[in-house]
């Protein structure tokens, strides 16, 4: 029962931490888009 429940958990986990990486992801590109504006 314990070891169903953490799978459960490290699904969430892992779901949650896909969509935190697609949104770094977007606001680094955003950054890098940002600092090379900076640079010219």
């Amino acid at each position: 029962m314990i070891y169903h429940h953490s799978v459960a958990l490290l699904k969430h986990f892992y779901v949650f931490c896909s969509r935190k990486k697609q949104k770094e992801r977007s606001r680094a590109r955003e950054r890098k888009i940002f600092a090379t504006m900076k640079k010219e």
